[in-house]
């Protein structure tokens, strides 16, 4: 993957599952604690040593089912320069995607030559499938032209590398979603606010999201377009780790200066339900 590369703002490259979390971690194994093998154009094997480049990374950051985050492979250059670095991968429990000028494969980060003793990383976009609940495996398939010598007579060697990486699976036991907004305010009596009220994912499933809000007397709760319910800011599903906010409308009459329960009730799904008591502080 090149510097021009899109990664959403270079997506931090820190998956995130979470987090949304932060997500890209290395974990370096020695070579021979690697499954994998090397191959060059004329079948005779590689990959002793220094000889050829390296993968450093045996297990990226642990993700939970359904969640999708960019994850980083690092790789050490050889003895002599490798050019034309790609990368794809293939997994039973994850999609695999590729930076957006590529979007077939992974280059590195700084170009796609991996200079001797050199390192560097290649992205991959995982999402982690909705019923998945143990580790998942990616299948790693590389493909360069290794310099024979480093005296830059251009003579190279086609070759190719089959290896894994492990993904830990983080099953969430709670809720469907996590409320963030804790309370709301403060607003004035006699005032109409618009409030918003931001929620998380942390499991797959939460589709079709609405929010309906229940108050006090004195208080009259409204949504936009004069609907009969909210729905989320940026879409009617909330992903596994994303953070959404449903508004809604409080006009508060000639109440005490104090606070107040507001009721939110979220629907989601095939029918499912959940409610957080956030309360409204009226100055």
């Amino acid at each position: 993957m090149t510097r021009s590369q899109s990664v959403p703002s270079r997506h931090r490259i820190a998956v995130v599952v979470a987090g949304a979390l932060a997500l890209v971690a290395f974990v370096a194994a020695p070579a021979s604690a690697m499954s994998g093998r090397a191959q060059d154009g004329g079948g005779d094997g590689g990959g002793d040593g220094n000889s050829d480049i390296t993968l450093l990374t045996s297990t990226l950051p642990s993700m939970h089912p359904g969640a999708t985050a960019w994850v980083s492979t690092l790789w050490k250059g050889a003895k002599t320069d490798a050019h034309n670095f790609k990368l794809t991968a293939t997994s039973s429990g994850a999609t695999i995607g590729y930076p957006a000028n590529t979007a077939s494969y992974s280059s590195l980060w700084g170009s796609s030559d991996l200079l001797s003793a050199a390192t560097d990383f290649a992205a991959l976009k995982v999402t982690i499938g909705a019923g998945v609940t143990s580790t998942v495996k990616l299948s790693l398939h590389v493909t360069y032209d290794l310099d024979k010598n480093n005296d830059k007579k251009g003579e190279t060697k086609s070759k190719s590398q089959d290896l894994q990486v492990s993904i830990p699976i983080s099953v969430v036991s709670g809720a469907s979603i996590t409320a963030v907004t804790t309370s709301f305010g403060p607003v004035s009596a006699g005032s109409t606010t618009w409030l918003q009220f931001s929620v998380r994912g942390e499991k797959p499933g939460v589709t079709a999201l609405t929010a309906q809000v229940t108050a006090p007397a004195g208080i009259t709760i409204s949504y936009p377009n004069d609907a009969a319910s909210s729905s989320p800011n940026t879409g009617s599903t909330l992903d596994v780790g994303t953070t959404d906010y449903l508004a809604f409308k409080a006009t508060v009459g000639a109440l005490a200066a104090g606070s107040y329960n507001l009721t939110v009730t979220l629907s989601f799904g095939s029918g499912q339900t959940q409610s957080a008591v956030v309360p409204l502080v009226v100055s």
